[in-house]
């Protein structure tokens, strides 16, 4: 979903001001190689359809996005500090926001579950 965040740490001023930050965002879209870009959407995609999956087998959406989110959260804030890791959190729930409005019924195809799903319990494989 959506395309790739680029993270900085943002100024003091762009805090205040912040669609000034994020269209000064949008020049950055060079900073990553084509193909750099596209490794970074293939892992993405990968981890959104293996949680889609474990979703759907524990019929569980929320405990696997807890648990997904918290495994981010804590991961990106070691790696990039606290604002950092909240301004791209704030990025992803516009996104969310954003894309729920456009196809409210399509957002998390994976969260509907039919009964015969795996009509015998057990995840095929």
């Amino acid at each position: 979903m959506g395309e790739v965040i680029y993270l900085q740490q943002p100024s003091q001023s762009d805090l205040l001001q912040p669609k000034q930050a994020l269209g000064s965002l949008a020049g950055q879209e060079n900073m990553l190689s084509e193909a750099e870009v596209k490794r970074l959407e293939t892992i993405r995609d990968s981890i959104e359809d293996l949680l889609n999956m474990v979703a759907g087998v524990r019929r569980d959406p929320e405990a696997v996005a807890l648990a997904a989110g918290r495994f981010g959260i804590m991961r990106m804030v070691q790696l990039h500090g606290r604002e950092a890791t909240l301004a791209f959190a704030n990025c992803c729930a516009d996104t969310a926001e954003m894309a729920s409005d456009m196809f409210p019924s399509d957002m998390f195809p994976g969260d509907k579950f039919p009964d015969d799903t795996f009509p015998d319990g057990k995840f095929p494989g």
